[in-house]
């Protein structure tokens, strides 16, 4: 019973520790991240509020980017089409000309 109990306090404080653990990793990315957009707007000589603007404008383009690539798969996968055919189209190319 003994060993259980110094079993539950061991897997406790090891889940505490790994818990500040992550926590100051977070907080480490965090600051790195803060670093590298002030290293930015100082290089290329912008104040940290359009850096910021910059920045999130980039990441809505990627965003926007990343969603259409889904659909696309996801269009793909699903054997459907965004384009409308007509019924009476008939099958094949047309001739050219």
């Amino acid at each position: 019973m003994i060993d259980g109990c110094a079993s539950a306090a061991q897997l406790g404080h090891d889940r505490e520790r790994d818990a500040a653990d992550i926590s100051v990793e977070l907080r480490t990315i965090e600051l790195k991240r803060e670093l590298a957009l002030l290293d930015y707007a100082n290089r290329n000589q912008m104040s940290l509020t359009t850096a910021k603007k910059d920045l999130a404008k980039t990441q809505m383009e990627i965003d926007a980017q990343e969603r259409l690539a889904h659909a696309d798969r996801s269009h793909a996968l699903n054997g459907s089409s965004q384009v409308a055919h007509a019924a009476a189209e008939p099958p094949g190319r047309a001739e050219p000309g």
